[in-house]
């Protein structure tokens, strides 16, 4: 079963499909790379995916990962779950992401309209 991972908030959005391995952070070498968010760390989160589940994984970063709203280090993901990552926000999906109106803007179910970077501490 192919997960998919949709990624707001950063540079630009994106939609991809988790196969094994995807790190989140700072650094250009980084699969996600978001170079001017302050709330990266260098190498920030990882997820992973088998044929079974898929997980997020706080690489100890800074700043920490919020799964659902909840401090975690690591988190079993399921469809619909939303993963704070700095100013970036991580929905996993199991088919394409269903798109939304919202004011205008087309979003897509799970997100907030409003960043969560606010319970983030530096």
């Amino acid at each position: 079963m192919s997960r998919r991972l949709l990624i707001t908030g950063g540079s630009r959005d994106r939609e991809l499909i988790l196969v094994d391995l995807l790190i989140v952070g700072r650094d250009p070498s980084c699969d996600v790379s978001e170079t001017n968010d302050p709330l990266l760390s260098r190498r920030h989160a990882a997820f992973s995916s088998d044929s079974k589940s898929a997980t997020v994984r706080d690489l100890d970063s800074r700043n920490g990962i919020l799964v659902n709203g909840v401090k975690a280090k690591e988190a079993r993901l399921s469809p619909g779950d939303v993963v704070q990552i700095g100013h970036l926000q991580v929905s996993t999906w199991t088919k394409p992401a269903p798109s939304l109106t919202y004011r205008g803007r087309t979003r897509r179910p799970g997100f907030s309209m409003r960043p969560l970077s606010s319970r983030m501490t530096r």
